[in-house]
C-alpha cells in the first residue's frame, strides 16, 4: 500500500484518457474530494490535460496539511485516529438521522482496520503526500481553484489549510460550510459540501 499515490495517479490518468477517446471536451470544471485531490492536481499539471481545465473546486482536501502528519507511520496513524475521533464527535446527531452515514460507518468498520499493516501503509502514504508544490504549479498555469471545507472538519481543518497555504506563498480562498464535519459526500452534510461546490462553479 505504500505506493498508493502512484497507483491512484496511474489509474486516474488512464481513466481520463479513456473518457477522452469517447467524449470530446475542450473545457472542464472539476470537483475533487478528499483523497482524490492530490491525483487530480497532478493530472491537470500535465500539458496533455492542463489546457482543458477551466476551474477546479477541492472539497475537504488531502495533501494540504502534510506537515501535521510528519514522522513515522505510527505517529501519522496516531494523529489520524485522534482526528477521526474528534470529527466523529460532530457526527453523533447525524448518525441518528442519516442512514447513509450509518451505512458508511458500517462499511468502513468492515473493510478498514487501523491495525492492519496494509491499511496503515495506505493511509500513511496518503497522509504524508504534500500536494502544495503541485498546486502552486497549477495556479501558475492560470487555473482558477477554490477550496471548500466543513466548518467542523477535524481531519483537514480549514484554518490549518489556510496556514499551510500562506506558509507556501499560495493565495487561495478557503470557504467553509457551516455545521459540516469531514463527511462522505453521499450523506446529508456531505451533500451540503457538494452543493457549495456546484454553487461556486455556477457563480463564475
Amino acid at each position: 500500500g505504500s505506493d498508493l499515490p502512484e497507483y491512484m495517479f496511474g489509474f486516474s490518468e488512464s481513466a481520463l484518457r479513456s473518457i477522452g477517446t469517447r467524449y470530446h471536451f475542450d473545457s472542464l470544471n472539476v470537483i475533487a474530494e478528499s483523497q482524490a485531490v492530490p491525483t487530480v492536481i497532478r493530472l491537470f499539471v500535465l500539458d496533455e490535460f492542463s489546457s482543458r481545465l477551466t476551474r477546479a473546486v477541492f472539497l475537504q482536501p488531502l495533501g494540504f496539511n502534510a506537515d501535521i502528519f510528519a514522522g513515522s507511520d505510527q505517529k501519522r496513524m496516531a494523529e489520524l485516529k485522534k482526528r477521526v475521533a474528534k470529527n466523529a464527535s460532530h457526527q453523533l446527531s447525524s448518525l441518528l438521522l442519516d442512514s447513509r452515514l450509518r451505512y458508511n460507518h458500517r462499511l468502513l468498520s468492515k473493510t478498514v482496520s487501523f491495525g492492519d499493516p496494509k491499511s496503515k501503509a495506505q493511509y500513511s502514504s496518503g497522509l504524508k503526500y504534500n500536494s502544495l508544490p503541485e498546486l502552486n504549479q497549477l495556479l501558475q498555469r492560470g487555473k482558477k481553484v477554490t477550496i471548500i471545507c466543513g466548518a467542523k472538519d477535524k481531519i483537514f481543518p480549514a484554518e490549518e489549510i489556510r496556514q499551510h497555504l500562506a506558509a507556501t506563498g499560495i493565495e487561495l480562498p478557503v470557504l467553509e460550510v457551516k455545521g459540516a464535519p469531514h463527511s462522505p459526500l453521499a450523506t446529508k452534510l456531505g451533500m451540503n459540501l457538494l452543493k457549495a461546490a456546484l454553487s461556486e462553479l455556477d457563480s463564475q
